[in-house]
């Protein structure tokens, strides 16, 4: 008979968990006759039992139960406990009252002085304008731009001469 049906019952009978009474018969017909699942099953138990803790004891109870009272009271019992206690109270309430007397001062009065902004309205600017514009402030670079009526025609002359001049001021 093949032992690896039997491989998950000897881990559970080692850990000490309940096992169904007719897989439990099955598991004890089994290890009468087979001595490696016998050694293996000793094996998990020795294993098991290293990493088993010892039971409770009473006092271990007893102290383990006042564990908190005792740690609550030590708390209110330390300055530093005291003394960062205060500090959070003292925190709170000043940020309460910051939150009151923004919400009932600061903010309706910022509210009622201030007008809503307003975007202003992008508006096309007239080339022509701007083309005269620059042949009044630059002369020099205007006397290319006289050839032409095009707008476009105006703007490269004058960028190509503003480009030669500045290639002779270098």
């Amino acid at each position: 008979m093949s032992c690896a049906p039997f491989d998950p019952l000897l881990a559970e009978r080692a850990a000490g968990e309940p096992i169904a009474p007719a897989d439990a018969a099955r598991l004890d017909a089994h290890l009468a006759t087979c001595a490696r699942c016998r050694a293996e099953l000793s094996a998990y138990q020795d294993a098991l039992g290293l990493a088993r803790l010892p039971a409770v004891s009473d006092a271990e109870r007893q102290s383990l139960s006042q564990l908190s009272a005792r740690v609550r009271a030590e708390l209110r019992r330390a300055p530093v406990a005291n003394a960062l206690r205060r500090i959070l109270v003292l925190g709170l309430a000043a940020a309460a009252v910051i939150v009151v007397v923004a919400n009932t001062v600061v903010i309706p009065s910022a509210r009622r002085g201030a007008e809503p902004p307003v975007a202003a309205a992008w508006k096309e600017p007239d080339v022509d304008e701007l083309l005269s514009r620059v042949e009044k402030e630059h002369a020099e670079l205007a006397i290319a731009s006289l050839a032409s009526d095009d707008e476009l025609t105006r703007a490269e002359l004058i960028a190509d001469a503003a480009y030669q001049r500045a290639l002779a001021d270098e």
